[in-house]
């Protein structure tokens, strides 16, 4: 599988089942915890940070006041060094060197400077504000003389929290000796706690909804024909009682299998018994028929022309009902052998009986089966392939005799074959008048027939087919020729039959 189909199946995979479901709930639930806690917290806490910055915005200007007019900037180094600040005192005006369209002149701010303590190079342009004492006396009502301001200061890439005091005749940048941690290292702990939350979490739910997961195992089981295992029963919940519920549906539905073949078996025979003693009763009459033929004939030779030739008819009148008879007798023994046929493959838990065979043999085989001798092979491979011999000889016969039924021409049915990338392809190809194009989607389904309703039938000929072609992952594609008839041509790969063989 590639990487996209790979992506694709495991981005549906989240979606398309219970399981991904409930992944993707604990994900958004876990997101939306955890930027609720944030703005709830941020809110709750965000009135008492402005009453405690407008405090520390008064501190701030009443350090740098102690201070005086004459600055000792060894005393005011002691101080900053003891509470681990580095601090910068500039002119007044500098803030001219911060414009719209600032270009930074070391040259120029270092002339403004008039004493730093601050380790590296950095430019006083650099600090962005976020807080200052003009909001927060408009909001608290508390009388900062001076402006203050809090912000960030950015050195060398990395960002330092800074206060800006305004004292006439001096602008004093105060930075903390503390660089604020990376942003995603800020978030790692709350999303590793997250993820660990949502996989505990995730882990719990798999294991109180594991009996759903086994019993969809367990349906796929029955599909390929296992009637007998039982779904494991865990705990007392809920899904507990469906497990047992489903084990009881399985068990009803093999008795009621059984009886179901038992059924049709006994119905098979029942009608087969007097079908045989018709057949046998009507060959007991033909060898009278032919007695009276012969004496017919005899009369005719000793000139009594008028009781010969009566018995003559009366033979023949005999023969043509017997035909008809056993005609009829036919056509019923091939509707029950169809009939069973279809309820057997109609079952899900069919399994195949794999051979190997050659495909010539099979073919032959289903010739041999067929009423239709008006056959022409073209070209059959005998190289040995894998299938269920039997389904496929009635699936070949069948088109044959449909050929015979619905397409009678002089003209021999056609059967060719090939392989080719690694499938098997046999075709039937008849010179008929075709199917009706409304019916090519339809034709394949149990009792669907054609528009000449004079023919005997069911439609079960070709949903046989369908059938035998699905139980071997095979195919089956009829299509009108341009130049007259029908072509009809299964297929099934060596691969999948192997696979239903193991």
């Amino acid at each position: 599988m590639s990487t996209s189909n790979r992506f694709k199946s495991t981005f549906l995979w989240w979606f398309t089942t219970l399981f991904g479901r409930l992944g993707v709930l604990f994900a958004v639930a876990a997101s939306v915890l955890v930027l609720g806690t944030y703005y709830i917290v941020n809110w709750a806490v965000a009135e008492k940070d402005n009453i405690l910055d407008a405090h520390d915005a008064y501190y701030h200007y009443q350090f740098v006041q102690s201070w005086g007019d004459a600055l000792d900037t060894t005393q005011i180094k002691k101080e900053l060094e003891n509470l681990r600040i580095f601090g910068s005192i500039l002119y007044l005006n500098a803030d001219t060197l911060c414009t719209e369209n600032y270009a930074h002149n070391p040259e120029k701010e270092k002339n403004l400077t008039f004493w730093s303590n601050i380790k590296g190079p950095f430019s006083f342009c650099d600090y962005i504000s976020y807080q200052d004492s003009d909001y927060l006396t408009s909001i608290h009502n508390i009388s900062i003389p001076e402006y203050v301001s809090f912000g960030d200061l950015y050195i060398r890439n990395e960002v330092y929290p800074a206060t800006l005091i305004e004292n006439d005749p001096w602008q004093v940048l105060l930075v903390v000796d503390y660089a604020y941690p990376k942003e995603w290292f800020t978030f790692l702990p709350i999303m590793f706690l997250s993820i660990l939350f949502m996989a505990i979490l995730f882990l719990f739910i798999w294991r109180f909804l594991k009996p759903i997961n086994i019993m969809q195992k367990r349906i796929a089981d029955l599909e390929k024909g296992d009637l007998d295992s039982k779904i494991k029963i865990r705990g007392r919940d809920e899904l507990a009682t469906l497990s047992q519920n489903f084990n009881n549906l399985t068990s009803e539905i093999k008795h009621l299998l059984k009886q179901k073949d038992r059924l049709l078996s006994e119905v098979s025979h029942e009608f087969r018994t007097p079908l045989a003693k018709i057949r046998l009763l009507l060959e007991m009459i033909r060898p009278e028929n032919r007695i009276k033929k012969q004496q017919a004939i005899t009369q005719a030779i000793f000139n009594i022309p008028r009781f010969g030739k009566s018995i003559k008819k009366e033979a023949m009148d005999v023969e043509d009902k017997i035909n008809k008879i056993d005609k009829q007798v036919d056509y019923l023994d091939t509707i029950i052998k169809n009939v069973l046929v279809l309820d057997t493959l109609d079952a899900p838990y069919a399994n195949l009986n794999i051979e190997t065979i050659s495909i010539e043999d099979l073919v032959i085989q289903a010739i041999d089966l067929s009423k239709n001798k008006n056959v022409k092979i073209i070209n059959i491979n005998k190289k040995k392939v894998l299938c269920d011999v039997v389904k496929l000889s009635i699936v070949i016969r069948n088109l044959l005799d449909n050929a015979r039924k619905y397409a009678p021409t002089k003209r021999p049915v056609e059967i060719d074959s090939k392989i080719q990338n690694e499938k098997v392809f046999i075709s039937v190809r008849d010179f008929g008048p075709g199917v009706d194009e409304e019916l090519l989607k339809n034709i394949t389904k149990a009792y669907v027939r054609g528009r000449d309703r004079s023919k005997p039938g069911f439609g079960l000929g070709l949903s046989i087919c369908k059938k035998v072609m699905d139980s071997h992952n095979g195919n089956l594609k009829i299509e009108n020729m341009k130049e007259g008839g029908c072509l009809f041509t299964i297929s099934w790969s060596h691969r999948m039959a192997n696979q239903k063989k193991d």
